[in-house]
């Protein structure tokens, strides 16, 4: 602990809290996609496109390493993500959360 508290330049309780900050602002920066995907299914519009499969990535890393909910119950952005899950037969639900 003390060696890594010196590497960090703070308190293991400080890192946390930072990183937990850092969560809660992640889905406001959403905020552009979250209005797009209201008015259409994928960022491709009517399917997905490389786009989708980018952000998709992304968040698929953080559901399977981070173990932390970024995504809201009925949030565009958690409707369309449920949906890239099911792309290709549901290949996405295969990886384990964390």
């Amino acid at each position: 602990r003390r060696s890594r508290e010196e590497r960090l330049g703070a308190s293991l309780e400080e890192i946390a809290a930072a990183g937990k900050a850092e969560v809660e602002g992640f889905s406001r920066k959403l905020q552009p996609l979250r209005n797009m995907l209201k008015i259409q299914p994928f960022i491709g519009g009517e399917g997905p496109l490389f786009p989708d499969y980018i952000v998709f990535g992304a968040l698929q890393w953080l559901r399977t390493t981070a173990g932390t909910k970024v995504l809201e119950e009925g949030d565009p952005v958690a409707d369309w993500f449920a949906r890239c899950l099911d792309l290709h037969g549901g290949v996405g639900h295969r990886v384990t959360a964390a």
